[in-house]
């Protein structure tokens, strides 16, 4: 089930948290598909919602984490590279044509699960500024959003074979690389 933010400035309200949380993905996991024609991806933050909704309004966070605002804001350098609890989970995966993505957001954010040509910016300009090597996206880069509320879920399905890659276009460094292999 696909479930879009109510209105432009939500998502640039939620996306506004990314721009605190900017950083790089660590060493990659890889998970292969044998069978399965359905694999998880799961979309992970950490928000505590006291500290997120004071800074950035009501709703933002809707989960149970208990990282703070704060200790956020603490962990975007580049030498850090982001807290690590805001991550997509495989980073990276080997499928085959056919197998839907089960794409499951377990945070307490709105995030998308995006394909896009290449890994860069989001639309959220703040965000791309606290990312090295993070521009904003050309146009042409970014593919049908699909927005995911916390609690939430979509499937990503009809992948050809090939290398696609997916990114949060509110949170960039939130990134899964898919590898389509013909049966």
């Amino acid at each position: 089930m696909q479930h879009q933010p109510r209105t432009a400035r939500a998502l640039v309200r939620l996306g506004l948290t990314g721009a605190l949380l900017a950083g790089t993905l660590t060493a990659a996991t890889t998970v292969t598909s044998a069978d399965s024609r359905r694999v998880e991806v799961r979309m992970r933050d950490e928000c505590e919602p006291a500290s997120f909704n004071a800074a950035l309004g009501d709703g933002t966070c809707v989960g149970d984490g208990d990282v703070t605002f704060d200790e956020v804001l603490a962990t975007l350098t580049p030498s850090i590279g982001g807290h690590e609890k805001w991550r997509n989970k495989p980073t990276s995966l080997k499928v085959k044509v056919g197998t839907t993505l089960h794409v499951v957001n377990q945070g307490g954010e709105a995030h998308s699960f995006t394909e896009v040509v290449a890994f860069g910016g989001g639309i959220v300009p703040p965000l791309n500024e606290a990312l090295p090597n993070h521009g904003l996206p050309l146009a042409e880069w970014i593919g049908d959003p699909h927005f995911v509320d916390a609690g939430h879920s979509t499937d990503v399905s009809g992948l050809s074979a090939g290398v696609h890659r997916f990114m949060c276009v509110i949170h960039p460094w939130m990134k899964t690389t898919v590898s389509v292999v013909r049966s």
